[in-house]
């Protein structure tokens, strides 16, 4: 193979890819508490004329934030590769050929996030470490994180060079942080939902008798 035939392309690092998320998190917050309040006055004037709403309604205003989390990642893996977050720090999520992820793949990549979460944040804190720069959401979905002008050139084989050329310590302090609050705000989560939940089955299975 000749050198010419190697195509570089630069992955992008865990602080830059920590900021992304921040303002993703931020922003997927917002608009999953807003949603969940207009889903709410939904539910308000619902019940001006139906009193008894069925009990669904209730799980929705609790779930309507992973609702909007799930959809809001996925289609902008999917779509373009670039959430609002990674629009604004100037990278972007692709494939392996440097094409935006199929819709399967960016599922698989969400998925990803939560087994990340639920190890302590170990998947996030494996891309200081990894060669190419990939947690173990970029490992299950195939996918890396690079720079939004980043250019494969299509038959050309791909040759990755990470951004930051040795790991940085400090990182140990933000998995730290990641560690305690991923894990915590999925129990939140799971606390909330979880009563919406069993007043749903509940209900199914009064219906059934």
């Amino acid at each position: 193979m000749k050198y010419d035939d190697v195509n570089t392309v630069t992955v992008i690092g865990f602080g830059h890819r920590l900021g992304a998320t921040l303002i993703d998190a931020v922003f997927v917050w917002v608009m999953g508490l807003l949603l969940g309040t207009a889903v709410g006055v939904a539910g308000l004037l619902l019940d001006m004329f139906t009193p008894n709403r069925p009990a669904p309604l209730d799980a929705l205003i609790v779930a309507s934030g992973l609702i909007f989390s799930v959809a809001y990642f996925v289609a902008a893996w999917a779509k373009s590769g670039q959430t609002i977050g990674k629009m604004f720090v100037g990278i972007k999520v692709v494939g392996a050929d440097g094409t935006p992820l199929s819709w399967g793949a960016a599922f698989l990549r969400y998925i990803g996030y939560i087994v990340n979460a639920l190890v302590l944040s170990l998947g996030f804190l494996w891309i200081v470490f990894d060669a190419k720069r990939q947690g173990w959401h970029d490992k299950i979905a195939r996918s890396y994180v690079v720079y939004e002008d980043a250019k494969f050139r299509k038959g050309d084989a791909v040759k990755v060079v990470p951004e930051d050329r040795r790991p940085r310590w400090i990182w140990i302090v933000a998995w730290i942080f990641l560690a305690l609050s991923m894990p915590l705000a999925l129990v939140s989560t799971v606390w909330m939902v979880g009563p919406y939940v069993g007043q749903l089955v509940t209900s199914f299975v009064g219906n059934l008798r």
